[in-house]
């Protein structure tokens, strides 16, 4: 009866079977399914701040970068890190164009699947970005680590190993590969919040040309979804409170709340979409992965990269020719100009 009902649910958001299923069968006080996970749009969209798009709050100690793969499109959302797993939004746009050109000099979409050179878009546009901060000096901070979604449609999971390798074989930036962090879901019960593997395409089931040297953050999303949802009805700071600023969309809420709790776990039964929660949920496994450690950092003592601003690795004051704090080279010399300045 509960699966029947369910499956009306999902075909007509009608809750009257699901009700009386829980109510007669199971014995239990029915609670509609919006409410299973205590998360309302119009709630989250109240408790919004006033904040510039891509300011760097006051409180952020480090910014996780997050990436959705669609058809056509990298969804990007940055989130700025505090003291004791505070969030904040600072940042939420899509890459659609790729540097590909039809016959006419138009730019085709990005197509991640089929075009793994779409991928080098990411370097310039979220890798190498950087955001002021919101003190007036204008000093910048870099993005600490990046989340990428590495599964999805047929291709995707290929050309994300692809890329992978080549910001650490080819790309002109070093070390950006220690950066980007690929991710897959894996809700299997039982399993760890999140844990690390390393695919290998010699076993029959994989497809995806991986040799065992590319390193998957794996998350166990029911477990991690449920820590977000509680990190979305804190309301005081200094222990994960989620913050977001008033100029987002409403269609960003409706994202954050498309998935609903249910006996079997986190589901999404109109199939609506959800980037923004998907990204949230990258970003809350990043830090708690072996990469970032967040939950065993002493806030009284933090690594040069979670200190407050005057003392923090990630903050720089910008400069031609540096795009980044960890970039102390001089800016490079342009040859046709020192020529065009000494005639």
């Amino acid at each position: 009866n509960y699966l029947k009902a369910m499956e009306e649910f999902q075909a007509t958001g009608s809750e009257e079977a699901l009700k009386t299923t829980i109510n007669v069968d199971q014995g239990l006080a029915y609670v509609p399914q919006r409410l299973q996970s205590g998360l309302l749009p119009e709630a989250l969209k109240e408790s919004a701040q006033e904040s510039d798009q891509g300011m760097v709050p006051v409180g952020v100690r480090f910014l996780i970068a997050t990436i959705d793969v669609q058809k056509n499109a990298f969804v990007v959302q940055v989130h700025g890190v505090g003291a004791f797993f505070d969030l904040w939004l600072v940042d939420r746009f899509e890459i659609r164009k790729s540097e590909r050109l039809d016959e006419d000099g138009e730019r085709y979409w990005v197509n991640p699947g089929s075009y793994a050179e779409d991928w080098q878009l990411l370097v310039d546009q979220v890798l190498m970005r950087s955001y002021a901060i919101d003190d007036g000096s204008g000093r910048h901070m870099q993005i600490k680590a990046i989340a990428c979604d590495s599964g999805g449609r047929e291709g995707v999971t290929s050309n994300a190993y692809t890329f992978w390798r080549w910001l650490r074989d080819d790309c002109a930036h070093d070390n950006l590969h220690r950066r980007f962090h690929l991710v897959k879901g894996q809700p299997k019960k039982g399993a760890p919040r999140v844990w690390v593997s390393y695919p290998d395409s010699d076993r029959k089931d994989r497809k995806a040309g991986a040799r065992g040297e590319i390193p998957v953050l794996n998350i166990n999303s029911n477990v991690l979804k449920d820590q977000a949802a509680k990190m979305l009805e804190r309301k005081e700071s200094g222990g994960g409170k989620v913050t977001f600023p008033n100029w987002l969309p409403d269609k960003f809420y409706e994202e954050l709340t498309a998935e609903q709790r249910t006996p079997k776990g986190w589901e999404n039964p109109r199939n609506q979409r959800n980037e923004s929660w998907d990204l949230l949920v990258y970003c809350i496994s990043l830090c708690i992965s072996q990469y970032i450690r967040i939950e065993q950092i002493d806030w009284e003592k933090p690594p040069g990269w979670a200190s407050e601003w005057d003392r923090n690795d990630l903050i720089f004051q910008p400069v031609e020719g540096r795009r980044f704090s960890g970039d102390k080279k001089a800016p490079a010399v342009s040859l046709a100009k020192l020529a065009a300045d000494l005639a």
